[in-house]
């Protein structure tokens, strides 16, 4: 199993193309892709506002079909972590929380200067959240 886990914010699920692209690449085994029903809710809430075309149920079963499709994908028990951060838009607290607990690098590099200030967790690639204690990154 892949040891790099990426969580997918909303934004990258969003458009179907790069939704499409991502999935590929999560089913390759390269990497580890992780998500949030919150995170999918968010996306399928946005595409419905803007897309009359498409319905829910559509939608929904996209949604069924990706968390059928990767192990493990859905990130649960974040929800106590998103009191304790801190970020200028408290809508992307859920996100980081959510990243938190799945180990993982977020995939959304617009909110990189967000998070990028949430000194409490600094990290590497895109935004990487290292939950290892000192003792065990020597």
């Amino acid at each position: 199993m892949a040891a790099l886990i990426a969580f997918y914010d909303a934004n990258v699920l969003y458009p179907a193309e790069l939704r499409n692209f991502l999935m590929h690449l999560a089913l390759t085994g390269l990497f580890r892709a992780k998500w949030s029903a919150a995170v999918h809710e968010e996306w399928i809430s946005n595409l419905l506002k803007n897309r009359p075309d498409l319905t829910r149920e559509k939608l929904e079963r996209t949604r069924q079909l990706m968390d059928k499709a990767t192990l493990d994908a859905l990130v649960e028990g974040y929800e106590d972590l998103i009191p304790t951060l801190s970020l200028p838009d408290e809508n992307d607290r859920h996100v980081l929380a959510a990243a938190t607990r799945a180990s993982a690098l977020l995939s959304d590099p617009i909110n990189l200067t967000l998070l990028g200030r949430n000194r409490q967790m600094y990290g590497c690639a895109w935004y990487c959240v290292d939950q290892r204690s000192p003792k065990e990154k020597k």
